[in-house]
C-alpha cells in the first residue's frame, strides 16, 4: 500500500497542490486595488483555508466506504483531500459571484489543498490510537511465550494445520505455510502434516516429508533442497503442532487479531510450550516482543523442538 501511495496519490498531490498554488496566485494578482485593510484580507483568507479543511472533512465521513477493500477505502479518502477545496471554491464562486471577499475566501481555501492530506492522516492516526489503541494492549495482557519443558533434540513433528499467521513488527500479518521451511532449516528428519484431498490418491489421510540429500539453507546458483513426499495414513512423528486463529469481532475493521500456537508430546499428550501472540494491521505493531522478529513462528516452533539448527545461521528465541 505505501509503494501504491507513493507512485499513484503523491505526484497527484504534488499536481493539485502546484495547480492550487498557481490559482491562488493568479487570484490574488487578479485584485488590483484591495479595498480591504491587510487584517481584514488575511482573516477572510484564514476563513476559507479553516473552511475548506471542516468540509474535506465532512466529506471524508460522508462518503460511504464500507464494502471497498482497506486499499480502495484509502484512496477514496485521500483523493477526497484533493478535491474537497476546489469544490468548496467551485461553490462559493457560484454562489457568491458579487461578493468582493470571495477571493480571498477562494485563496484561503485553494492554499489548504496544500496541508489537507498531512492534517487528514494526523487526525485519522491519532483518532485510531485513542479509539482502538486501548484494545489491542488490553489483549496484549494475554501475550505470551512459553517453554514448559525441555527436550532431546526431536526427530519429527505433526503439523495438524500448515497455516501460520505472523506478524513482523513494521508489516501488516501474513499467513502461509512453513512445514517444508521448517524441515529445511533445522535438525528434523521428517514432517507429517494432513494432505489436501485434490492432492491425495487412494484416499490416504497424511504425507510425510523428508529430504533427499544435502540441505541448501539459501539457494544458490539455482540449487534447492529436494524432498521426498510419501503419502501415509498413520502418524509416527513424536510431537505435534496445533494452531489456531483467536475469534475477534470486527477484525477486519480494527485490523487486530492474534494467534495461538501449542505443541505436545504425541506419547503422553503433554504440553511442551505454547505461544499467544497478537497484531494490529492499522498501526503494523505486534506482541509479546518475540513476535516482533522474522520468522517468529518458525524460531519459536524450533527452539521448542530444540533442533535449531546452527548451519541455517537462524537464532532460535532462546540462546
Amino acid at each position: 500500500m505505501g509503494i501504491a501511495i507513493a507512485v499513484v496519490y503523491l505526484p497527484l498531490y504534488i499536481v493539485f497542490s502546484i495547480i492550487a498554488v498557481i490559482s491562488a496566485r493568479g487570484i490574488n494578482k487578479s485584485i488590483k486595488e484591495p479595498e480591504f485593510t491587510d487584517k481584514f484580507i488575511f482573516k477572510r483568507k484564514a476563513v476559507g483555508f479553516m473552511i475548506a479543511i471542516i468540509v474535506t472533512w465532512i466529506l471524508i465521513w460522508l462518503v460511504p466506504v464500507k464494502g471497498n477493500t482497506d486499499f480502495e477505502a484509502l484512496f477514496i479518502q485521500l483523493g477526497l483531500t484533493l478535491a474537497g477545496p476546489a469544490v468548496l471554491v467551485l461553490v462559493v464562486s457560484i454562489l457568491f459571484s458579487k461578493s468582493n471577499t470571495r477571493k480571498y475566501f477562494s485563496v484561503g481555501a485553494l492554499l489548504s489543498t496544500v496541508v489537507i492530506p498531512w492534517i487528514t492522516l494526523l487526525a485519522a492516526t491519532n483518532y485510531y490510537n485513542v479509539i482502538n489503541y486501548p484494545a489491542y494492549w488490553y489483549k496484549c495482557a494475554n501475550a505470551e511465550v512459553v517453554f514448559i519443558k525441555d527436550v532431546k533434540p526431536s526427530k519429527s513433528v505433526f503439523i495438524q494445520k500448515d497455516s501460520f499467521t505472523s506478524a513482523r513488527k513494521g508489516y501488516q500479518s501474513e499467513t502461509r505455510s512453513i512445514g517444508l521451511f521448517l524441515l529445511n532449516q533445522s535438525k528434523l528428519e521428517y514432517i507429517e502434516r494432513p494432505i489436501k484431498k485434490e492432492n491425495a490418491r487412494n484416499n490416504p489421510i497424511y504425507e510425510r516429508i523428508s529430504i533427499q540429500g544435502d540441505r541448501v539453507f539459501r539457494s544458490n546458483g539455482g540449487k534447492k533442497t529436494k524432498y521426498i513426499i510419501e503419502e501415509v495414513e498413520e502418524i509416527t512423528s513424536e510431537y505435534e503442532v496445533k494452531h489456531s486463529r483467536l475469534d475477534f469481532l470486527n477484525e477486519k475493521e480494527d485490523g487486530i487479531g492474534g494467534s495461538r500456537i501449542e505443541i505436545y508430546d504425541r506419547k503422553d499428550n503433554e504440553l511442551i510450550a505454547h505461544a499467544q501472540y497478537y497484531w494490529d494491521n492499522k498501526t503494523f505493531k505486534s506482541c509479546p516482543d518475540e513476535a516482533h522478529q522474522g520468522l517468529f513462528v518458525y524460531k519459536f516452533i524450533a527452539t521448542a523442538l530444540n533442533v535449531i539448527s546452527r548451519d541455517s545461521g537462524i537464532k532460535g528465541l532462546r540462546q
